[in-house]
């Protein structure tokens, strides 16, 4: 968009991951996200609503913090 000529200042979406790569990525572009929830929030309600449990919830929480790292310690790469 910005190469079109366009100002671009924010980026809304539904969902944020919360990545530390997106983050830095914003950053770096000077792009701030606006977002309606995120993946934490999102994590803690289907615990709370029992889709998920604490056990389930600690580890997408980890996947979150550390996807590729998360997927070699789990065999999945």
């Amino acid at each position: 968009v910005r190469e079109a000529g366009a100002i671009a200042e924010y980026c809304v979406a539904i969902m944020n991951y919360e990545m530390e790569e997106s983050k830095k990525q914003f950053d770096a572009h000077q792009c701030s996200l606006l977002s309606l929830t995120n993946f934490s929030t999102l994590a803690q309600i289907a615990a709370e609503q029992k889709y998920i449990d604490e056990k389930m919830l600690a580890k997408v929480m980890e996947w979150n913090k550390d996807p590729a790292g998360w997927g070699r310690k789990y065999g999945v790469e």
